[in-house]
């Protein structure tokens, strides 16, 4: 797993944090987005000292350390999550699609070194809407992603989970039938 660090050097020493939770979340923008965008937005236009994620995993599964661990956040804001979590996001909008398989095998890598390092237990690897109430203002980390879609990536550290949570759309069940009955394997 590469981690390629982005911390400001003003930020290495900050003790404003005690992760408890792993708050997982998507940018909601195209998962072209690169760090420094991200980063220029949270700093230009919502004010923020710096990125507002600890991590942040692009398209290609590169992980960007945008904050100290121990660095409180700017991520979710609701029950000063800030204070006691680290902030993973993903690059992409999963109310649309769905992170790439790069993306996937880097967030789980992240959050089993993670929860390991700061003995958090599974059923504190969530969704930024988990913190928003019933029914959440938002869909964050999207809509085709179950609650314990990241949990479920390290449970066992297998592909049954993962694929156990991955929805099956319509279009999804047409391009197969389509294929199956081009290949001949249907009529």
């Amino acid at each position: 797993m590469k981690i390629i660090d982005k911390i400001d050097e003003k930020f290495r020493n900050l003790k404003t944090n005690f992760p408890e939770w792993l708050v997982v979340h998507h940018a909601k923008a195209p998962a072209s987005q690169s760090f420094e965008t991200i980063k220029n937005y949270h700093v230009r236009y919502r004010k923020f000292d710096t990125i507002g994620y600890q991590y942040l995993i692009v398209k290609n599964g590169d992980i960007y350390r945008g904050r100290p661990d121990l660095m409180h956040g700017a991520h979710t804001k609701e029950q000063n999550i800030n204070k006691k979590s680290l902030g993973i996001c993903l690059t992409g909008d999963f109310d649309v699609f769905l992170p790439t398989k790069e993306q996937v095998d880097s967030l789980r890598g992240l959050l089993e070194v993670k929860r390991k390092q700061y003995y958090i237990p599974l059923d504190r690897i969530v969704p930024h809407r988990f913190f928003l109430g019933k029914p959440p203002y938002k869909s964050c980390y999207g809509a085709n992603l179950s609650d314990d879609w990241a949990s479920n990536l390290v449970k066992i550290n297998g592909k049954i989970e993962e694929a156990a949570n991955i929805p099956i759309t319509t279009s999804m069940v047409e391009k197969l039938y389509t294929l199956l009955k081009k290949i001949g394997l249907i009529k």
